[in-house]
């Protein structure tokens, strides 16, 4: 009992020896998979069992080393490699830990060890317990949730995703549970607003982040250094627990990752992934335009599903719903031409006849016929189900895929093809990001019916050698911090972790910039023989006072030359708590009291926040120029020609959705629900109405009436916060306006300004006062 297997087929000779279990049936346990029976030992301590030795002939850990009340958590008898690994530095230590392994690998296990590992150092879970796990994919979030909210609860433990649709919702779920799931942009939102919502400063046990490459990426990647570097200062004696498939520097990352804990790290390359994957990438001449580029890979894909995919499944991801129809429509033709199909001879007919029946969409039926179909939004939710059920049994051949339903949808196959690495945004064409091209990549491989499997990736020559660097972990991980580097450093000295250079300076040590500016200075244009002092200096005195000087000279900060203080103003502090962007704010405080309704939403439009959420397709500018033009339900303000930007784009939307306007298109609806959801955050800056109605306060009446300390206290503000606010309601005009009638035909109306004298003495606006 003490023999612990190293390769399946030794697992396979002692279960059946041992059990008496047919091993075909046992064929997963060693990549983690269920099976239905597990062992227990009467081992039940947190300690590594004396017998391991740590040999090579010993790579496999049984799950009887975890306490017995935890191991129904982990629905298998023994660790796969990757996870045999890891075991001592998550589970049988308390150090930070950095793990670089392949998609596919059982990286979530890890994060689980940790989670036990935290709860089992806790007296009370349900009230010490809190861990956030952060992830660049929403979807990611949403399955994480669903997996541990069931895993957790009979322990007690409550599990929330934090989507960032409704601020109060976040807030609340923040105060109750045990487990957070979130994204860094929303962790990033909720941490900002500590300084105004006391209860919600809860020390952090464990901070878990998944897929932490994505630091290389722009603009993302700065929110999630600066999240990170944040929460060392908030939560010095949490734990960090990293993981990506690809840290080319990862002691760079480790180094960063140190706190009070000492930090580690493993890098475990493809000969630890469950299936072998063959990658392949594939360069071709660039066409005229990346339209013609995509549209000619169309015809590459029949043959590379012949040579790849060995009559298995295989997914072909493709940059926009249109581009899966036409890939789908091409393979059909050829398909046609051929007189053939993609069904292999085992596949029951009559069982997808019947299911062909229940698809709405015609073409898919044809297409169904020949062992393809298509799977985008646009697709309804019953036709996906009925296209995803045929897949997973193996009776759908191919599917074409937006990338989307890479992270999704649950649906492995044997061969994944990404057609073309450029996607249309904001009216370019721009490259996947890394995270999205391992995403895709990492669907390929059935660990319950594959031992290899294979992703290509079709490119251009130019861009080739990128993502063959990529796929061999080459291109070391960067930071991008400097590319919004003002709008990090307000956050900071809203929150208080900034109040003086010298803590500028101590800030921007704790971050990954810092750490990648001592490994290799010439990449972010420092000389490689400055000494760490001189370093020091040129970040203090250039990067970091420029930054900090944009802020004074936009009003954002105050600087105190006696005690070398920093200080938020209100501005700042509003474009802290609102995630908003320098450029934004610039534009929200030029609004003069002249701006009327039209002119505020131009601006609106124009804000970097939405641009970066909203693109204009070419297929939508006949809906939208329908809805501009609609004399049955005309937009308020008409926008004048034709419909040529995404801030038009965005305009129309947030016209439509305002005056109540039927949507008929899917992804617009979409897209003017995001708008809609930016632009409520943008227009609240800078509106205490919600709090002050919240506290039973439903007229100006009658917050003139309360006293300048409730007025603080209500909004965490500090004096003369309150005075100020009240001074300004005083200057509101107060009309009153009396009949009387004259005659028994005639009514006298006559309205008067009440605080007229106020008002002409008012310094904000002197003509108006003057007018009225």
């Amino acid at each position: 009992m003490d023999f612990i297997p190293e390769f399946p087929s030794d697992v396979d000779k002692t279960l059946e020896s041992i059990f008496n279990i047919d091993p075909r049936k046992s064929r997963d346990l060693h990549l983690g998979h269920s099976v239905s029976f597990i062992h227990e030992r009467p081992n039940n301590s947190c300690i590594p069992p004396s017998n391991w030795q740590h040999c090579e002939s010993r790579k496999l850990r049984s799950l009887d080393e975890i306490p017995k009340n935890y191991r129904y958590i982990f629905e298998f008898a023994y660790f796969n490699k990757v996870q045999s690994q890891c075991l001592d530095e998550v589970f049988f230590s308390e150090v930070n830990f950095v793990l670089s392994a392949p998609t596919g690998s059982g990286k979530t296990v890890v994060f689980e060890l940790a989670i036990v590992r935290e709860l089992l150092s806790l007296n009370d879970l349900s009230s010490e317990a809190f861990m956030v796990y952060v992830s660049p994919l929403k979807a990611l979030c949403s399955q994480k949730l669903l997996e541990w909210a069931k895993k957790f609860a009979r322990l007690g433990i409550r599990c929330a995703a934090i989507t960032g649709d409704t601020l109060d919702e976040d807030l609340e779920k923040v105060e109750t549970s045990n487990i957070i799931l979130t994204t860094p942009e929303k962790w990033d939102s909720v941490t900002r607003r500590w300084s105004y919502y006391p209860s919600l400063k809860k020390t952090i046990n464990l901070l878990m982040l998944d897929e932490v490459h994505l630091l290389n990426e722009r603009p993302r990647g700065a929110t999630l250094e600066a999240l990170v570097s944040r929460m060392k200062a908030l939560s010095p004696n949490a734990r960090f627990i990293a993981a990506s498939a690809t840290i080319p520097n990862i002691e760079d990352l480790a180094n960063w990752l140190t706190t009070s804990r000492r930090a580690t790290y493993k890098t475990l390359d493809a000969s630890y992934r469950p299936v072998h994957l063959k990658q392949v990438v594939l360069g071709f001449p660039e066409a005229p335009n990346p339209y013609l580029f995509d549209t000619r890979l169309n015809y590459k894909l029949l043959d590379l599903i012949d040579q790849y995919s060995c009559g298995r499944p295989c997914l072909v991801f493709c940059s926009t719903r249109k581009g899966t129809q036409q890939a789908a429509q091409e393979v059909f033709n050829m398909l046609t031409l051929r007189r053939r199909t993609l069904h292999n001879s085992s596949t029951p007919k009559t069982y997808i006849e019947t299911e062909m029946l229940k698809l709405s969409d015609k073409t898919l039926k044809e297409y169904i016929k020949a062992g393809i179909a298509f799977h985008n939004a646009g697709v309804s939710n019953r036709d996906r189900s009925i296209i995803e059920n045929l897949f997973i049994k193996s009776y759908l051949p191919v599917i074409f895929s937006t990338s989307t339903l890479a992270i999704g949808v649950n649906l492995p196959a044997h061969l994944v093809i990404i057609k073309s690495t450029q996607y249309y945004e904001r009216q370019k064409f721009v490259e996947y990001s890394e995270t999205q091209i391992l995403q895709m990549i990492g669907r390929a491989g059935r660990p319950q019916f594959d031992k290899t499997a294979t992703a290509i990736i079709l490119t251009t020559n130019t861009t080739k050698a990128n993502y063959e660097n990529l796929l061999s972990n080459a291109q070391p991980i960067e930071s991008r911090l400097l590319e919004n580097l003002s709008e990090h450093l307000n956050t900071e000295i809203v929150l208080g972790l900034i109040c003086s250079l010298d803590s500028a300076l101590l800030w921007l040590k704790s971050t990954f910039l810092y750490q990648r500016i001592q490994s290799s200075p010439q990449a972010y244009g420092l000389s490689s023989n400055l000494t760490s002092a001189e370093i020091d200096k040129q970040l203090l005195e250039g990067t970091c006072m420029k930054a900090i000087n944009s802020l004074i000279s936009s009003g954002l900060v105050n600087f105190e030359e006696n005690s070398l203080s920093l200080i938020p103003t209100e501005p700042g502090r509003l474009m802290a708590k609102y995630c908003l962007c320098c450029e934004t704010l610039s534009k929200l405080l030029k609004i003069g009291a002249e701006c009327d309704l039209k002119n505020m939403i131009e601006v609106f439009c124009d804000c970097r926040e939405l641009l970066d959420e909203i693109s204009l397709r070419t297929k939508e500018k006949s809906i939208l120029n329908a809805l501009n033009n609609s004399k049955t339900l005309p937009l308020r303000f008409k926008i004048k020609g034709k419909i040529k930007t995404v801030s038009q784009k965005i305009n129309c939307l947030l016209q439509a959705t305002l005056g109540s306007v039927q949507i008929s298109d899917y992804g617009l609806m979409q897209d003017s629900q995001r708008a809609m959801n930016v632009a409520q955050r943008i227009s609240r800056w800078p509106s205490l109405a919600t709090t002050f109605v919240s506290a039973g306060l439903h007229s100006l009446s009658a917050i003139e009436n309360v006293d300048p300390q409730r007025v603080e206290l209500l909004t965490g503000r500090k004096p003369p916060f309150g005075k100020n606010v009240l001074q300004q309601l005083a200057l509101f005009p107060k009309f009153i306006l009396s009949f009387e009638i004259v005659q028994d035909s005639k009514i006298s109306v006559q309205l008067s300004l009440k605080n007229f004298n106020e008002r002409l003495n008012m310094s904000l606006f002197p003509k108006k006062a003057q007018l009225l």
